[in-house]
């Protein structure tokens, strides 16, 4: 899997149907026809509890959520571990 880093700006549609600031997105990518997307619900926290839901287009083209978002547990706990932290 190839990772980069994005600004901001092009988490715009993703932040737009997931409800929340474009700097609460921690991460997003595109599986098939589903994105994957990681966020926070809110982007003043250090380490904000994260979520993850899918995403498809709709008929019209439109970023939809599919399914109810979960929770990731211990998802900054983790990150931090991976990065030697």
């Amino acid at each position: 899997m190839r990772a980069e880093w994005r600004g901001r700006a092009d988490f715009h549609e993703v932040a737009e149907a997931v409800g929340v600031p474009t700097n609460a997105i921690v991460a997003a990518g595109a599986f098939g026809k589903d994105v994957l997307v990681l966020y926070g619900k809110t982007a003043s926290a250090d380490w904000p509890p994260v979520f993850r839901v899918l995403l498809r287009r709709d008929e019209g083209g439109i970023l939809q959520p599919v399914g109810e978002p979960e929770g990731v547990p211990h998802f900054w706990r983790e990150f931090r571990r991976r990065l030697g932290e």
